[in-house]
């Protein structure tokens, strides 16, 4: 009985591998003609991202390197069976994660197709909230978190400025944490209602000094809470015990000291 069902068996293995070659064979003659018809048709003219528009409203980034950068993107080196211009084939979501990489005054940016050959980008660019300065001199526009994101422009050259920290500004990354930055922006706003404009702001590993418009300063630490500090300002305004008014005060002020503790020390021009 062993020796009649070998052969049976060796049949039946031969059949299924014959079965196997076949199916092989069919899949790759399969392939072989489907991959040149989807190279081919995916590059068809009336499928092709041709013609690419772009609404940026106020035009720090140019027009011709937005248009260069997303062409860049539909046109890669080396092989692809489908085409990156094939409208069917663009992911828009990761084209937009790539133009606010190489573009970081771009805020926001909405890519939509226009029919199927058209690209429409909309862009949004960042404004300047203050102004970042490093020890070269060099200065640049910041946003409201606290990112660096372009050489300062002329019209954002009378805002608020930040000096110190680094020797080179780290263009395209943030000059301090988002909520430090926000706390220091909303402590500048509230004691300007109290008198005190500040101008400068310089930042050492520590500390921070604000030099005001009238050339005082105000000292600081830099983990210091702002509140209380706002607080015992707006208490040194009002005191009467200066025998000055308040203008005078804030004339003749050579500097505030609040580094120590809930003190407040001051110094008057001579």
């Amino acid at each position: 009985m062993r020796g009649s069902s070998r052969p049976l068996q060796q049949k039946i293995i031969a059949k299924k591998r014959k079965k196997l070659i076949v199916t092989f064979s069919v899949l790759v003659f399969s392939i072989s003609i489907l991959l040149p018809i989807f190279y081919f048709a995916s590059r068809a003219e009336w499928m092709s991202i041709d013609t690419i528009r772009v609404e940026n409203q106020k035009g720090r980034i140019s027009e011709s390197a937005i248009k260069e950068a997303v062409q860049n993107e539909l046109t890669h080196e080396g092989f692809e069976l489908f085409s990156s211009q094939n409208t069917f084939v663009l992911n828009t979501g990761e084209l937009e994660e790539k133009l606010i990489t190489l573009f970081p005054l771009i805020k926001t940016i909405s890519i939509s197709r226009s029919g199927l050959t058209g690209l429409t980008v909309e862009i949004t660019e960042k404004t300047a909230r203050l102004n970042y300065c490093d020890k070269t001199t060099a200065c640049f526009d910041v946003d409201e978190e606290g990112f660096i994101f372009a050489p300062q422009a002329s019209s954002s050259a009378k805002l608020l400025t930040i000096t110190g920290i680094y020797e080179k500004a780290p263009l395209g990354d943030f000059v301090l944490k988002t909520d430090e930055v926000k706390s220091l922006l909303f402590f500048i706003q509230q004691i300007e209602k109290i008198g005190f404009k500040t101008t400068i702001i310089n930042l050492d590993t520590d500390n921070m000094s604000l030099t005001l418009e009238d050339g005082g300063k105000i000292h600081l630490r830099r983990t210091q809470d702002l509140a209380k500090a706002l607080s015992l300002l707006e208490a040194l305004t009002k005191d009467t015990n200066l025998n000055i008014t308040e203008s005078q005060f804030l004339k003749n002020l050579d500097y505030i000291d609040m580094r120590y503790g809930n003190k407040i020390a001051y110094k008057l021009k001579k």
